[in-house]
């Protein structure tokens, strides 16, 4: 489960950081606000490729940032150490 989500210098968005409980959770707002664009950043934790576009104007890198619960999800830990992902179990 999700339950942080921290972006930095990411297309339009300077820094968001979001927390979520669990749940059933929905993002609204105007059209151009940046709810696409949190969705994108979600990709990217998924495997999506990112290009420098992605980086907003005023700055020289992006972040996107995650914590997930998957403490009760064995497979999805052996997975995420295979692909370089810090593990901890509290």
């Amino acid at each position: 489960m999700l339950l942080e989500l921290r972006i930095r210098n990411f297309a339009i968005i300077d820094e968001v950081n979001l927390s979520f409980s669990k749940g059933f959770h929905v993002i609204t707002g105007e059209t151009g606000t940046g709810k696409s664009i949190i969705l994108n950043a979600v990709q990217l934790l998924m495997g999506d490729k990112a290009g420098e576009e992605l980086i907003r104007s005023s700055a020289e890198e992006a972040s996107v940032e995650a914590l997930f619960d998957i403490t009760s999800h064995p497979e999805i830990q052996e997975k995420a150490r295979e692909k370089g992902a810090q593990i901890h179990n509290s």
